[in-house]
């Protein structure tokens, strides 16, 4: 460390001593360098090797004349907060894990998750950054290893270790289960929206399953519709994975009065689900 360095964690460590009622004496090791050169015992003086006095040295002078001089807490003894965002208490999963959980603390130095006692994943900064700031960047990972677990109760555990070595731990349970003993489980679409212009519009959406967490399997099928001879006739249509985020571009055939809607038939035990007719007109 630095001789600037030195001369401060002196002051700290004879500001923690006081605190102790332990303590009654306490001397420092040692008065001088043994040796200018780097070495485990050689530097710990209060003065270099050729007796000239370091920072340390009018450090120390300062304490045994004028006594402690610090205030606040000895050190940083406050263990980080951690928030888990996914996955929530009681989740039941089938084939994935997605667990995010994040911190205020910006000393956080390493955040692991654990199931059942294993760790799982170690998520330290890579150098030069010491700590990672995971109330923006939060710890985020989708665990296709759950798949290997067994069916029935299971727990996460979350860590946070900041630059002071205080640990902080939070856990979460969760249950993965046997989609084929499911009773049949609610759909529904979620941050639908229509844009575009003219004859070129984009419908957009996401299909989710709450209190699950699982892969959706199946198609989300759009259809579009056009108002012909006053009757509603499907023009155009196609079909995404129901486990993803769906993006449908389509540049319709004429002009005049549309609609559109996204479907999901899914298999057992998902139930089937629609999003309500978005009208429009195209001129």
């Amino acid at each position: 460390m630095s001789e600037a360095d030195q001369a401060n964690f002196l002051l700290e460590a004879f500001h923690c001593l006081q605190e102790d009622p332990y303590v009654e004496l306490a001397l420092w090791f040692n008065n001088i360098d043994i040796s200018a050169a780097d070495g485990e015992l050689n530097r710990y003086g209060l003065k270099r090797s050729d007796g000239s006095p370091k920072p340390a040295y009018a450090a120390f002078k300062s304490f045994a004349q004028g006594g402690d001089k610090l205030t606040g807490p000895c050190g940083d003894f406050v263990k980080p907060s951690i928030a888990i965002r996914a996955p929530g208490p009681g989740k039941r999963v089938f084939d994935r894990l997605v667990v995010a959980a994040s911190t205020p603390d910006t000393d956080v130095a390493r955040m692991s998750f654990f199931v059942d006692g294993r760790e799982i994943e170690n998520f330290t900064p890579k150098a030069p950054a010491s700590t990672r700031d995971y109330a923006k960047e939060p710890l985020l990972r989708d665990w296709q290893g759950v798949r290997k677990l067994p069916f029935g109760a299971h727990k996460l555990r979350i860590t946070a270790v900041d630059t002071s070595g205080n640990e902080a731990a939070v856990e979460m349970p969760f249950e993965r289960v046997d989609p084929a003993t499911l009773p049949p489980q609610k759909t529904v679409f979620q941050r639908v929206k229509l844009a575009g212009s003219k004859r070129v519009r984009t419908f957009t959406g996401k299909l989710a399953s709450p209190g699950l967490d699982f892969a959706i399997r199946g198609k989300v099928q759009v259809v579009w519709q056009a108002k012909r001879r006053g009757a509603w006739k499907k023009i155009h249509g196609g079909a995404k994975n129901a486990n993803e985020l769906f993006r449908f571009k389509q540049k319709l055939r004429f002009k005049g009065r549309w609609r559109v809607r996204a479907e999901y038939k899914g298999p057992r035990p998902y139930k089937k689900a629609a999003t309500p007719w978005r009208t429009f007109k195209v001129r």
